[in-house]
């Protein structure tokens, strides 16, 4: 891998930046971001790990490390400082992240921070309203909220963590339940389940490495390894032969590989001085000096983290830069519908005035054709008195045709008249203005207005009328002869003209209901 040359990594130290100040703005509900996440047991040695790659010392108090996600965030400056503050969760209230933002520790020495770190997370477990018993009902057992780390120093280099609560498998008495166990696995799901997530994967070396489950996790969502790195802490701690050679198969390759590889990491213990950290050889030892150089020890994984950080914010920055814009663009246009704010009486009155005018506007222009305003009758649904017009002259020929029960002819002439007397301009009119209802009608989804259930009855079609009118009459007249020479009494059912007027009147009726809904949403589009 070709390292990044001083203008390239400057250039990303801008970019990485930047996708820190997105974060803090909880856009990654929205739009996922690069980061890199670091993951493990309890006893995988990772806050030892972070103190290791930071420089920074870390809270190990259980009870504290499993209740929220902790940024640390690494930058050069010319003045050396600590600041610790807390990033909001998505979901959090305005009257939330007004407590969390008098949470902040200023302008700390690393000693001014080892020294107020015990005070630093009790009182951001208060701030975020965490409890800390469980027995009790007050405040939550986790939180969304990440408290968030930055170091500034004329040696630093650009880089960002996040450490997420550990996993654990056993309830502690006190401090936590079954119930947290599931909550923590699901914290960690949640950070580890996107593409553009590097995920740190810890464990000890001297556990059992056929076994891990950190690595079986993280593969529910890193299937191929692409974007998971493992790292083994505690090698020192590793006595058999056999168990050294299975880490040094992990590293070289040989045994459940990963693309972005292993490293293996001695952490500076409680009791190691630096010097006696700094100048420790086991991992010069065979069979660890069989491993190469750059796999080994917290110097090269902490050049591999910022290469890795560098490496994909430079490709996923121009995805991420587009997705928020369109976020932004269609929250924008989302804003202006809503229109003017209005808080006050005066103001919500002038709305609903202007939403009626809008729609009385749209139903006068509607009902009167003028379909000049292209915003308002592009919806062809909008064109209501056209719709009308040609349903009315459907319904005019339909209603010739079809409402009486036999076709009367002309003397010596077998051809009904109606049919003689209908030209072929007036069979093209009809064809079309059928034509037209019926493209309506396919727009609108009856489904959509269930209010309108009993009272919209559609038919199919109608039925031709009979063409042996003098038959009829003969047989009528027979069947019905009474004393009154010249007369006789029956009652004949009108054929269809019921079914086709109520067929009229709710095509009609749905027509007006559609051009209602699209009216009020063209004239107040929010819900």
């Amino acid at each position: 891998m070709a390292a990044l040359n001083t203008s390239d990594r400057l250039a990303s130290s801008v970019l990485l930046e930047k996708i820190d100040k997105l974060r803090e703005k909880n856009i990654s509900q929205h739009v996922p971001l690069t980061q890199l996440v670091v993951v493990g047991d309890q006893s995988s040695g990772k806050s030892s790990l972070l103190e290791t790659l930071t420089g920074l010392p870390m809270e190990h108090n259980v009870e504290l490390c499993t209740r929220f996600a902790t940024q640390i965030t690494s930058r050069r400056d010319p003045e050396s400082r600590v600041t610790v503050t807390i990033i909001p969760g998505p979901d959090a209230s305005n009257e939330h992240k007004k407590r969390l933002s008098d949470f902040t520790f200023e302008s700390l020495t690393i000693e001014n921070f080892r020294e107020q770190l015990p005070t630093i997370f009790k009182q951001a477990n208060v701030a975020m309203g965490i409890r800390t018993d469980i027995t009790g009902s007050n405040g939550k057992v986790f939180s969304k909220d990440v408290l968030k780390i930055e170091k500034r120093g004329p040696d630093e280099d650009y880089l960002t963590v996040i450490d997420v609560p550990g996993i654990f498998r056993n309830a502690s008495e006190g401090v936590t339940t079954t119930e947290d166990i599931q909550l923590v696995i699901n914290m960690v799901k949640q950070y580890i389940q996107d593409s553009r997530t590097i995920i740190l994967a810890v464990f000890a070396g001297n556990g059992h490495i056929d076994n891990q489950e950190i690595l079986t996790l993280s593969r529910q969502y890193d299937p191929t390894g692409e974007r998971t790195l493992g790292v083994l802490t505690k090698p020192d701690l590793v006595r058999d032969p056999s168990e050294k050679h299975k880490v040094c198969d992990l590293v070289l390759g040989k045994r459940k590989p990963l693309t972005l590889g292993y490293y293996v990491v001695r952490n500076r213990g409680p009791d190691d001085t630096i010097e006696e950290w700094e100048t420790d050889t086991t991992l010069q030892e065979a069979p660890w000096s069989s491993l190469p150089r750059d796999r080994v020890g917290p110097g090269a994984l902490r050049t591999r983290l910022r290469e890795l950080s560098e490496q994909i914010t430079r490709r996923e920055f121009p995805k991420i830069r587009q997705q928020v814009k369109a976020e932004l663009d269609a929250t924008r246009q989302q804003l202006d519908s809503l229109g003017e704010s209005r808080q006050g009486e005066r103001e919500q009155r002038l709305f609903l005035t202007a939403v009626a005018r809008k729609f009385q506007d749209a139903v006068k222009a509607a009902l009167n054709g003028w379909y000049s305003d292209e915003a308002v009758f592009q919806k062809s649904t909008m064109r209501l008195i056209t719709h009308i017009v040609n349903l009315s002259d459907e319904f005019h020929d339909d209603f010739t045709r079809f409402s009486h029960l036999h076709e009367f002819q002309d003397v010596g002439n077998t051809t009904p008249s109606t049919e003689s007397s209908c030209s072929k301009t007036e069979l093209a009119t009809h064809v079309m203005c059928s034509n037209a209802v019926d493209a309506v009608l396919d727009r609108i989804d009856l489904d959509l207005y269930p209010e309108l259930d009993g009272i919209v009855c559609l038919a199919e079609s109608f039925e031709d009328p009979d063409e042996d009118t003098m038959d009829w009459i003969h047989e009528m007249y027979m069947k019905s002869r009474n004393m009154d020479l010249g007369t006789f009494g029956g009652n004949e059912a009108i054929h269809q003209m019921g079914d086709m007027t109520r067929s009229y009147l709710s095509k009609a009726i749905l027509m007006v209901h559609q051009f209602i809904s699209d009216a009020l949403d063209l004239a107040c589009p929010d819900t």
